[in-house]
């Protein structure tokens, strides 16, 4: 058996566990080689004068080929799944969170429901966020690819993690450590996630290490499957039990998990999340000593962002505006939402009625001033594919697109700006006052 030779040489049949006897089928079998799995067919018959002569063939790579697809199909499946559920959950929440907001806002004087309306704002809040983490499993569910400073991301998460634990934690990071090239809400939870689960590996006080380094992926490199150019290495290891050695090639699975309360999505995510960033996770693990996960994350020379200055909630706004999504909680929400900023506003399900208002307030001399379109609508024309003729009929309008995802360039399909679901008040009026001031904002 090719690569194995040496560990079946000398042994019997029968302490390799294979079946023998008359007509007996081809039987697969798995041997430990170097730590690693080895798959072997054995091909038995029956000879008359030695017992029995036996082939064995190493079908390892053809068996982990064929695992790897069916992996892949149940990522599909899952991704299907899952984007669905994640889509009308999210909508769900557009009418939760923005009621609350609303509700809010119309009772600020009364301090004995503002706690309560508080804790219901903070519980949506969760929620929207393990919403966003289903969204990671999703191809729509693209990263906003950015100069993230990763030194001032580590430090902050492990602040966050690590705040009150009995763990010690240190911090390595290379002096002319590169900014990554993501989305930095998705990367701090990569390592939320790996940190958590560093912490929850130690039982009694231990230790969890943090190092960033810069690191070059050279076209002969294929270990890690990386484009060729420059990633930020980032590893965190804790001195914990270790990953069982028969759990390590799973751990990256979805929905399985060793730990009573865990829901397996943790790690399936960041890998998702990872992969989706075009860079490499990989991990070790020693039983009883400890485990490290890699991290390589594309790097940039280019410098982060910085704030924009917060744009006053007093300024006036006026106006008009129309609504087309296929959800009326959405349209309602968000109607309710522009009527308290003072803008009048008409709402449609419709791609026909849509176009007809717009066309209709464009001859009439009285354009819309904004136009919020769905970026998918079912049964009917998306933002995306109605925006052109829209912005033909009526180029005075600003077109705002808004969708569960998160859009990297909205100006790509024609937009002028972008909300995310669920909406925030405040959110919507800043960008309804930039949108007088700014050529393309994006929340």
């Amino acid at each position: 058996v090719l690569g194995i030779k040496v560990t079946l040489q000398g042994k019997k049949l029968s302490e390799l566990g294979v079946v023998l006897g008359k007509d007996v089928q081809p039987q697969e079998k798995q041997y430990k080689h170097k730590g690693a799995l080895r798959y072997v067919r054995w091909y038995v018959t029956e000879a008359p004068e030695t017992g029995y002569v036996a082939i064995a063939e190493d079908i390892t790579r053809p068996r982990l080929q064929m695992e790897e697809m069916l992996r892949a199909e149940r990522y599909k499946t899952l991704e299907t799944l899952i984007g669905g559920i994640a889509h009308d959950i999210n909508n769900m929440m557009v009418g939760l969170t923005g009621s609350i907001n609303l509700l809010k806002k119309r009772s600020s004087e009364d301090h004995k429901n503002q706690k309560l309306i508080d804790t219901i704002e903070q519980a949506g809040r969760r929620i929207t966020s393990m919403v966003q983490s289903l969204m990671a499993f999703t191809k729509a569910g693209v990263p906003v690819m950015e100069p993230v400073d990763m030194k001032a991301l580590i430090t902050d998460v492990v602040d966050f993690c690590f705040k009150g634990s009995p763990h010690r934690v240190s911090i390595e990071i290379e002096p002319d450590i590169l900014n990554a090239k993501g989305d930095q809400t998705k990367l701090s939870q990569v390592l939320i996630n790996l940190l958590l689960n560093a912490r929850d590996a130690m039982e009694s006080p231990g230790v969890v290490t943090v190092r960033a380094e810069n690191y070059t992926a050279e076209p002969s490199d294929h270990a890690l499957n990386l484009n060729p150019g420059m990633y930020v290495h980032i590893s965190v290891s804790d001195t914990g039990g270790g990953i069982p050695e028969e759990n390590i090639d799973r751990i990256f699975d979805p929905f399985f998990t060793t730990k009573e309360k865990g829901t397996g999505l943790g790690l399936a995510i960041t890998k998702q999340i990872i992969t989706a960033h075009g860079g490499a996770i990989t991990v070790d693990s020693r039983p009883g000593i400890g485990t490290t996960f890699h991290l390589y994350i594309p790097a940039t020379k280019e410098s982060p962002k910085q704030e924009t200055e917060e744009v006053s909630s007093e300024t006036e706004l006026s106006g008009s505006a129309i609504v087309y999504d296929d959800e009326d909680t959405v349209r309602e929400v968000l109607s309710e939402f522009l009527k308290m900023m003072g803008v009048e506003v008409i709402t449609t399900g419709s791609s026909k009625e849509c176009l007809e208002e717009v066309r209709s307030r464009a001859s009439e001399g009285r354009p819309f001033d904004f136009a919020f379109l769905d970026l998918t609508v079912q049964g009917d024309m998306g933002g995306h594919e109605l925006v052109g003729t829209l912005k033909v009929l009526s180029p005075k309008t600003k077109f705002v697109l808004i969708s569960g995802y998160p859009t990297e360039e909205p100006s790509s399909y024609g937009f002028d700006g972008f909300c995310q679901k669920p909406f925030r008040f405040e959110t919507m009026q800043r960008l309804l006052q930039e949108l007088s001031t700014k050529d393309v904002p994006k929340y």
